[in-house]
């Protein structure tokens, strides 16, 4: 568990299955990945969960009410990099001081805690505040994945972002 100024980030724990689920099926959510019905169902979420194979973090206020969960889709232990992606569950929540601080910790986590040495994520093409808000953050453009995802009766472009650890600011003052 990671605290910081306002936000706790933490392993998801098997009380939270039936929320992250609940929260997943918002229509609400903002999540590519989401909305194309790629996550999994709560029955999928408690035997990964039960064979140590779900592979999440979530993000709450210190009262504990969800923010978001980060799901770390793959990793390359003997490489040291990492793919994490974002279910945001408040759309006003992005581009906020609190984001900002979940980004922060997630990094310090990866980087620092874990020792990896890049972290990778997608963000959808016509989502140009989020891909400037992971830029701002350090965030560079690796590439585009064109037609990746399907839904909205249509398909879209994701845009592959990544940080190396070098590139991470540790003291966010600077």
């Amino acid at each position: 568990m990671i605290k910081g100024d306002k936000i706790v980030l933490r392993s998801v724990e098997r009380e939270d299955l039936e929320k992250i689920y609940s929260l997943n099926k918002d229509k609400r959510i903002i999540s590519p990945l989401i909305k194309n019905n790629l996550s999994p169902s709560l029955a999928e979420m408690i035997s990964l969960f039960g064979r140590n194979q779900l592979s999440e973090l979530v993000a709450t206020t210190k009262e504990n009410k969800f923010l978001c969960n980060i799901k770390v889709e793959y990793g390359y232990a003997a490489e040291r990099k990492i793919l994490v992606l974002f279910n945001i569950y408040e759309e006003k929540m992005l581009f906020t001081r609190e984001f900002e601080e979940v980004c922060y910790l997630l990094l310090t986590y990866f980087f620092y805690w874990k020792e990896y040495f890049k972290i990778t994520t997608y963000v959808l093409e016509s989502q140009k505040e989020e891909l400037d808000y992971f830029k701002n953050a350090g965030f560079r453009e690796e590439g585009l994945l064109r037609e990746q995802i399907y839904f909205d009766g249509k398909y879209h472009n994701l845009i592959v972002l990544a940080i190396l650890k070098e590139e991470f600011k540790k003291d966010p003052k600077n």
